[in-house]
């Protein structure tokens, strides 16, 4: 049975290689893509899938955003305010996050993932970083929700993004905490952004991956492999 995904945040970079990624699989997937606006129609119109504007994260309310995403299987959050202002990175990133952790739990979406940023919750690794702000409502939306055992839900907390073609691999994500301190003084937590998609659609068809935080940097094993070993 084809599952129907809902993609939020569905413009950004990560987001648009989830869902080209998502079209070529129309045996296995059936993504929609929620955008902020209609200036961001063509584009997926090019692509081919369906897309909405039915939810507006900062003002839509759970009720709201839950009867939006009635019907569908999975629920992706890539959401965010690209440093747009406090008031935004906290009613997107932090807030809107949480609102829909919220309705995927009303509709009992089988499975929900939320892209997040690497160590969010070690405070020490980002407090001295022009991201402060950014990391505190990644912080406290991934306590939040995954506090929750009844949201079915995966973390995925890239590195550095990278505009770069896959390489299909990763480094293991249960050694990536051990060597982020010192990997983040050489420059070396970075991911592309096809890869983090890669990662998500490999997440949606693993139920190994639910309630698992899965930090992203290159590396050698491929995501298949890797988030096998969970």
């Amino acid at each position: 049975m084809v599952s129907k995904v809902a993609i939020i945040g569905a413009n950004g970079g990560v987001a648009t290689h989830l869902i080209k990624r998502l079209a070529k699989l129309s045996n296995e997937f059936e993504p929609v893509a929620f955008i902020r606006n209609e200036s961001q129609i063509a584009k997926f119109q090019d692509i081919g899938v369906k897309y909405s504007l039915d939810i507006d994260i900062t003002n839509s309310t759970v009720e709201e955003i839950s009867k939006s995403l009635i019907g569908f299987d999975s629920v992706v959050f890539s959401a965010g305010a690209g440093g747009k202002g406090l008031d935004l990175t906290f009613s997107v990133d932090l807030d809107g996050a949480i609102k829909v952790s919220e309705a995927v739990k009303l509709n009992k979406i089988k499975r929900f993932i939320l892209v997040s940023a690497i160590k969010s919750q070690d405070r020490s690794f980002w407090w001295d970083t022009k991201l402060r702000s950014y990391y505190i409502a990644k912080k406290y939306a991934d306590e939040i929700i995954s506090n929750d055992k009844e949201i079915p839900w995966t973390i995925v907390q890239p590195g550095h993004l990278l505009n770069e073609e896959s390489t299909g691999k990763i480094y293991d994500p249960r050694k990536v905490d051990e060597l982020a301190i010192k990997a983040q003084k050489d420059g070396k937590l970075n991911i592309s952004r096809d890869d983090v998609a890669l990662t998500i659609v490999e997440s949606l068809k693993n139920d190994k991956t639910i309630h698992q935080f899965i930090p992203l940097i290159e590396g050698d094993i491929p995501i298949k492999e890797a988030l096998n070993q969970l």
